[in-house]
C-alpha cells in the first residue's frame, strides 16, 4: 500500500531537506582548513538557504 502525502507535507519535507543540507555544508566548512574549500561549502550552504526561501 503506497504512502500518500498532501502538498503541505511535501513542502515541509523539502524545507527540512534544505535545512539539513545547509547545516551539513556549514559543519563541513568548519572542519576544513582550506580557504577555497571553506568558501565553496559556505556558498553551497547559502544556495540551500535560497532554496528554503523558495519552498517557504
Amino acid at each position: 500500500m503506497p504512502i500518500t502525502f498532501n502538498a503541505d507535507e511535501i513542502f515541509e519535507m523539502a524545507e527540512e531537506m534544505e535545512r539539513n543540507g545547509a547545516r551539513f555544508y556549514r559543519r563541513a566548512a568548519e572542519n576544513t582548513s582550506d580557504d577555497q574549500t571553506k568558501q565553496m561549502l559556505l556558498d553551497m550552504a547559502g544556495m540551500e538557504d535560497d532554496h528554503l526561501k523558495t519552498f517557504e
